[in-house]
């Protein structure tokens, strides 16, 4: 018994498993998979501003802080002291989603490795592709958070295009009231001015009547005056004639009377 080394506390245990998970200095993502596949359950949370509440393990039942394991196993301290490789808008969707379904997620990656090991153990190989498993097991596990995030980045263009063409539809659909109803403005303003203009016309054929009117009446009166006026001269030239004719008239009978005066005159100086 004095030979058996006393057993490891379970905080203990946890600190060498992170450890062990961290060697190669993985991202953030990779290192909670990595945990889940060892049994450990992760918790992670975020604020509303997007900045990290800390992070904590729970290991065969017993949960622990990352500030309880130690500095270098809190959020912040995983990237300073293990340099864990974390970029909040290219990990934060799949920490979020790992941590969802932790089981889900880790039974999936097991399943696979376990495929992956049985397909080699069957298998002739030699022991360059046994050393090289740890890699390839690695490099899969890249490549599945790489699937998932084109996924993710195919489902957001997806959302985009299809909210693109919902905006387009919808625009045109407001193109189509906004001809409309300028169409239909441009029609009453002309209905308007062509009311306008009809009015104005009508106005201007009653002006026109008048003036008509006053300028016959006009006509008329100027041409009765102009009668009135060759009348008038008429007379006038038959009352000058006529006072011509009274005054010749009296000068020859003045001149018949003294031409007779002095005719006797004359008689009267002879005898």
């Amino acid at each position: 018994m004095r030979n058996t080394p006393p057993q490891q506390s379970i905080k203990t245990q946890l600190i060498e498993v992170i450890d062990r998970a961290i060697v190669d200095k993985p991202t953030m993502p990779q290192l909670v998979e990595r945990l889940q596949l060892q049994g450990v359950e992760v918790r992670h949370g975020l604020t509303r501003n997007g900045k990290s509440k800390g992070i904590s393990y729970s290991w065969n039942d017993q949960k622990f802080s990352g500030t309880s394991l130690g500095p270098a196993y809190t959020f912040p301290g995983l990237q300073k002291h293990k340099f864990i490789d974390y970029q909040p808008q290219r990990d934060d969707e799949l920490i979020e989603n790992l941590l969802k379904n932790p089981k889900e997620q880790a039974v999936e990656s097991q399943r696979f490795i376990n495929t992956i090991v049985d397909f080699i153990e069957q298998s002739v190989v030699d022991d360059a592709l046994a050393e090289t498993l740890p890699q390839l097991t690695e490099q899969l596990s890249i490549y599945r958070q790489q699937l998932f995030r084109a996924k993710t980045a195919f489902n957001d263009f997806e959302t985009a295009l299809t909210t693109e063409l919902q905006s387009h539809a919808d625009q045109k659909a407001i193109l189509s009231i906004s001809d409309y109803i300028e169409q239909s403005a441009i029609e009453s303003a002309l209905t308007e001015t062509v009311l306008g203009l009809t009015e104005q016309l009508s106005q201007y054929k009653e002006q026109l009547f008048i003036d008509k009117t006053t300028f016959n009446d006009f006509d008329e009166a100027f041409t009765a005056e102009l009668q009135s006026h060759a009348v008038k001269k008429a007379i006038l030239s038959i009352f000058d004639y006529i006072e011509q004719s009274t005054i010749e008239s009296a000068l020859t009978e003045n001149s018949i009377r003294i031409n007779r005066a002095n005719f006797s005159i004359q008689r009267a100086t002879i005898y």
